[in-house]
């Protein structure tokens, strides 16, 4: 009899156990994993504005049109949905700051407060500080989670 309640709680303080150290490092890994997707997908809005800039600057593209369209619809949908997963990496506070910064733009100039000439070349410059950032030297995000996970087992 006194058996059974040393397997019971063999197998209690086991799980236990198991909960307490496996429950931390699963909600980093999807937190990191989340974060990764909200940089792949701010990437991608930043390629669909590089092919709106080529367009501009071609002439297919008027720039009433070019400022119609929303630049960053990923940051915007993430920044309502899920803003604490910014705080997550370094690289998307910095990030975040630049996507507020052409949101600032895209409204002033919807609203008419801001000239199109204006807006240009402030947009320009935190487009290229938006790449810089993507672009830095480093592992990606995804890399840098890895290796935290499997620090945390060697």
């Amino acid at each position: 009899m006194s058996h059974e309640w040393l397997k019971v709680l063999a197998s209690a303080l086991a799980g236990m156990f198991a909960g307490l150290i496996a429950d931390p490092i699963r909600e980093s890994f999807s937190m990191h994993i989340k974060a990764y997707r909200m940089e792949r997908a701010i990437r991608l809005d930043r390629i669909n504005v590089k092919l709106r800039e080529e367009q501009l600057r071609g002439g297919t593209l008027t720039a009433p049109s070019f400022w119609s369209i929303e630049l960053f619809p990923s940051f915007k949908y993430y920044w309502d949905k899920n803003r604490e997963y910014f705080y997550v990496d370094f690289r998307l506070q910095r990030l975040c700051t630049q996507l507020h910064a052409t949101r600032v733009l895209e409204e002033g100039v919807r609203k008419g407060e801001m000239k199109t000439e204006v807006a240009g070349p402030k947009l320009i410059r935190t487009l290229e500080r938006i790449d810089e950032i993507l672009d830095e030297t480093g592992a990606t995000l995804w890399q840098r989670s890895k290796g935290r996970l499997f620090r945390l087992f060697s």
